[in-house]
């Protein structure tokens, strides 16, 4: 009876990891941002309406910091821009180029889309990050 019921859980274990490899395989995370945020010298946020330039270097550190702590989704971008809108459109500015992000809500949550790259949720208090709600 012992090795029956051993085996049961045995099998349970074995499908269960079975199952998350197989959800893991066909719907992965995005990767964690990896911005040179050092080298962030200028970002730049734009709305339909509005747009607002950081350069003071606390202010790029602390919406950098911000954005490169996003959690990772298993969605996948497959778009220049989001389907979502309205979304803002955030710009950081390094000496190798231009890093273009999207930030937009859905279904009460914040979401972060790098092009191609990914999309991350991140907690809605960054639309309180220097008066950005105010773009």
């Amino acid at each position: 009876m012992k090795i029956k019921d051993s085996s049961t859980i045995v099998v349970i274990i074995i499908l269960l990891l079975g199952g998350f490899l197989i959800l893991n395989t066909i719907f992965p995370t995005a990767k964690p941002i990896k911005l040179p945020l050092e080298d962030i010298f200028t970002i730049s946020i734009f709305s339909d309406t509005e747009s607002r330039v950081y350069t003071e270097k606390e202010d790029v550190e602390e919406i950098s910091n911000y954005i490169a702590s996003a959690k990772p989704t298993r969605k996948i971008s497959m778009n220049d821009t989001p389907y979502n809108k309205p979304y803002y459109k955030i710009d950081m500015e390094t000496d190798g180029g231009i890093y273009r992000i999207y930030l937009y809500e859905d279904n009460s949550n914040m979401y972060i889309e790098l092009p191609y790259y990914g999309i991350y949720v991140v907690d809605e208090k960054i639309l309180l990050i220097k008066q950005f709600y105010t773009i």
